[in-house]
């Protein structure tokens, strides 16, 4: 089972702050979110292939004069002003790989799927990706689109792990969208 798919399904349902149900598919790892809050033709999926959840009352904290919900950041400016910030809901997934433990490095962000830069790729971030996807041992770090050269956006460059992180956006990096990189740079990871 796809554990990080459905931890993620959940995080990004209580990030919406109006979700009332998922329908995770294991056999297709989508996500389906049950966001209306009256008379919803939606309704939970209940066989082999999902894992359904009702969400009843999202965890929320106070944030100064407003509330967040357990997956935004509560930042406060010099001014006095408190506003919720969402955590970046982030998609991992192998590409082009002999098998499903290894390949070209992609990740989903605002719907689209992307590659990462190798500037600064080392095992440290692989190691991270690898657990991102359920895998606990070794992993392997690879660059120079060793597993074949993605298309359309590069997301992320300069990325740097320390290794103990939980997902790749907890690491240092340039921001979505901002690199000065080629798709013969994409990286890639033999998870173990």
């Amino acid at each position: 089972m796809d554990k990080f798919g459905l931890q993620m399904c959940f995080r990004e349902c209580e990030a919406y702050g109006a979700c009332l149900s998922i329908n995770y598919n294991r056999r297709h790892l989508v996500c389906e979110l049950n966001n209306g809050w009256k008379n919803s033709t939606l309704s939970l999926i209940n066989d082999s292939d999902y894992v359904y959840k009702e969400i009843l009352r999202p965890a929320n904290k106070t944030c100064g004069a407003v509330t967040c919900n357990s997956y935004s950041k509560c930042v406060r400016s010099a001014f006095g002003n408190s506003v919720c910030i969402p955590v970046v809901i982030l998609q991992v997934r192998l590409v082009n790989g002999s098998h499903n433990g290894e390949g070209r490095v992609e990740v989903l962000y605002n719907n689209v799927w992307g590659t990462v830069c190798d500037d600064n790729w080392t095992i440290r971030n692989a190691q991270v990706v690898c657990r991102m996807l359920g895998y606990k041992k070794s992993a392997n770090a690879t660059a120079s689109a060793y597993f074949g050269q993605g298309n359309g956006q590069i997301w992320m460059d300069d990325v740097n792990c320390i290794g103990n992180e939980t997902i790749l956006t907890d690491c240092q990096f340039l921001g979505f969208g901002i690199h000065n990189c080629v798709h013969a740079e994409d990286v890639g990871v033999i998870c173990q």
